[in-house]
């Protein structure tokens, strides 16, 4: 008995030693609260080690920590592999639209040197279908130059904003359905 308290006791004051030389060594930043926690944490595990074989001598702290932390692995690893593979989905998506429309304005710029941005996209997001990245639905907006214009008069009877059909510009449209196999009827220009 004699023996196992001195064991003890010399565990717990190399223990407490080591962590205040550990301490001493860090930095002051951020960081050094995170060490104080785990080495208090190492501390009192070491403490208690003597307490936990008095109650039951087959009783192992380290193995009730790998099962705790096995378990909440499992439960938590299902959950979270589910969001992020939902969330790469998601980014995926937005930055495959982004580059779609940089790339519909840049070919419609270089193949008609007229200026138009895409102001909406539609596209097929159901990653498990065969047409998976197919535009359903575009919407451009012919740019302005920056050149001062005169002030049109504003006709507040008419809401609609779109072109009338024969204002549409149809060399973007025959380009659209040639590079971007886009339908026509799914192409909507904008003031």
């Amino acid at each position: 008995m004699l023996e196992f308290l001195k064991n003890w006791i010399i565990s717990v004051v190399l223990t407490v030693i080591f962590m205040a030389l550990i301490e001493l060594i860090i930095p002051s930043n951020n960081f050094k609260k995170y060490v104080k926690f785990v080495t208090g944490l190492i501390v009192i595990v070491t403490i208690m080690a003597p307490i936990f074989k008095l109650y039951n001598k087959n009783t192992n702290i380290e193995t009730y920590i790998e099962a705790y932390g096995r378990e909440f692995d499992m439960e938590t690893g299902k959950f979270d592999n589910e969001k992020v593979e939902e969330r790469i989905n998601e980014q995926t998506i937005e930055i495959f639209k982004s580059n779609l429309k940089k790339s519909i304005e840049e070919e419609i710029e270089n193949e008609t040197s007229k200026k138009y941005s895409v102001d909406y996209i539609e596209i097929n997001e159901d990653v498990n279908s065969k047409n998976f990245g197919a535009i359903k639905c575009i919407r451009i907006k012919k740019r302005e130059e920056l050149l001062i214009k005169p002030v049109e008069k504003v006709n507040l009877k008419n809401e609609n904003t779109k072109f009338k059909e024969d204002s549409k510009d149809k060399e973007v449209l025959n380009l659209l359905k040639t590079k971007f196999k886009i339908d026509s009827s799914s192409v909507e220009f904008i003031k």
